[in-house]
């Protein structure tokens, strides 16, 4: 059983690793190529997409428009790190007021099409409150939306596992209500240092 969980430490440290050098050098490309820096510096994250949402209804990007977003990229089937995450956004979330909240969506895109179906979106989503929105989709469309935030994903087979596990970048991104990039927030933040982020551009929001 050590043994096993070593090998589990191993594999996360490594994943944590490979995110981290993947996305800083995602963002020291920004002035070059396919994607560029916003006016006011912000890296230009996100854009047009097709998707299903958890209660089966085909949804855009237009549809989460007006509210902040928090996204996250994962899947169902994750052991620890989307758990994880999703965890820490549902708490910085329960910090808020009634009011704030509302003015807020938690998404949850899969990485995972192939197993991540609207039912076992629903069902998992549930888990960390009744706004979260789980979002899946063909593979093609999934591996579109992911480009527009640079996600690093990969499908890794392990001999003997009944199941595949998915190597996967973990960050959570906060738009803005017109669907542009605010922040990326690291693996493991701490729920109130997220929640200082929430509030001030809830602020900005409302004062725009």
């Amino acid at each position: 059983m050590a043994a096993k969980n070593n090998k589990a430490g191993i594999v996360i440290i490594a994943l944590a690793m490979i995110s981290a050098v993947l996305f800083i050098g995602f963002i020291m490309s920004q002035d070059s190529g396919s994607h560029r820096q916003t006016d006011d510096n912000r890296p230009k994250l996100g854009g047009p997409f097709a998707l299903t949402n958890h209660i089966g209804q085909n949804v855009t990007e237009k549809d989460y428009l007006g509210k902040l977003q928090l996204i996250y990229f994962g899947y169902t089937f994750c052991p620890d790190v989307c758990p994880t995450s999703l965890s820490i956004m549902a708490s910085a979330l329960d910090l808020l007021t009634p009011q704030e909240r509302k003015k807020i969506y938690p998404i949850f895109i899969t990485i995972d099409p192939e197993r991540d179906t609207t039912e076992y979106m629903k069902d998992y989503i549930i888990n960390f409150g009744d706004d979260f929105v789980g979002l899946t989709g063909t593979a093609e469309q999934v591996k579109d939306i992911s480009k527009y935030f640079a996600v690093y994903y990969k499908r890794v087979e392990e001999e003997g596992a009944s199941e595949y596990l998915m190597d996967h970048s973990s960050y959570t991104y906060l738009m803005d209500e017109k669907g542009k990039a605010i922040t990326v927030f690291r693996h493991g933040i701490d729920p109130k240092d997220m929640v200082q982020q929430l509030r001030a551009s809830l602020k900005e929001m409302g004062s725009g």
